[in-house]
């Protein structure tokens, strides 16, 4: 998983939703990348949620602490914070030592001339917009692994009008580490969409 494209949609969706934030970042000291904040935009609520998000290496942690009565609980970032730093403690080298092999995920858009517009919208990566592209195009953007949740892809291509008056051709197809998950092509506009496998 992209840590700071983690926190960059989550900065975009709380300032798109206006959820009162608390953010801080790099608040663990044995992380490589840490985050704090209200969990979802619970800060609107007396009873608050709050959410820590470390990286260390190859291994993503998230710690939720839920249902907090600031009025009972004095320091409920310095209680994540303090968590955060156990599991760390805990489990080693994990995550340093053993990064494991990056799922990948290739977006192909396939065509000639140039497409008007590119859309895709994948797990851990902002939605991208992209304008007058080159055909054919790639990208290979990596995956964190997360198990057995149910994860959406999508992506689209749009040709321009010709001067005959007509689009031309254009494809899209999903790649997950060698296996096609979705391909599709047609007159002007393409799109794929689906669910990405389980790990």
């Amino acid at each position: 998983m992209s840590h700071s494209g983690s926190l960059d949609d989550f900065k975009s969706t709380a300032l798109a939703n206006k959820w009162p934030t608390i953010l801080v970042e790099d608040v663990v000291s044995g992380a490589d990348e840490s985050w704090l904040d209200y969990f979802l935009g619970s800060g609107r609520n007396q009873n608050k949620e709050y959410q820590l998000r470390l990286r260390r290496g190859a291994l993503i942690v998230t710690l939720v602490l839920s249902n907090i009565d600031e009025e009972t609980q004095k320091d409920p970032q310095g209680t994540l914070v303090a968590l955060a730093d156990r599991v760390l403690q805990r489990v080693g080298d994990l995550g340093r030592t053993d990064t494991g092999v990056t799922p990948m995920l290739r977006l192909e858009v396939g065509g000639k001339g140039k497409a008007q517009q590119i859309l895709y919208s994948v797990p851990d990566h902002k939605f991208a917009t992209l304008k007058n592209v080159k055909l054919p195009w790639k990208i290979d953007l990596p995956l964190a692994d997360r198990g057995d949740s149910l994860r959406n892809f999508m992506l689209s291509g749009q040709t321009p009008i010709a001067r005959n008056g007509y689009p031309s051709a254009v494809s899209c197809r999903v790649v997950a580490d060698g296996t096609v998950l979705e391909q599709a092509q047609n007159i002007g506009f393409a799109s794929c969409g689906g669910h990405l496998p389980a790990s």
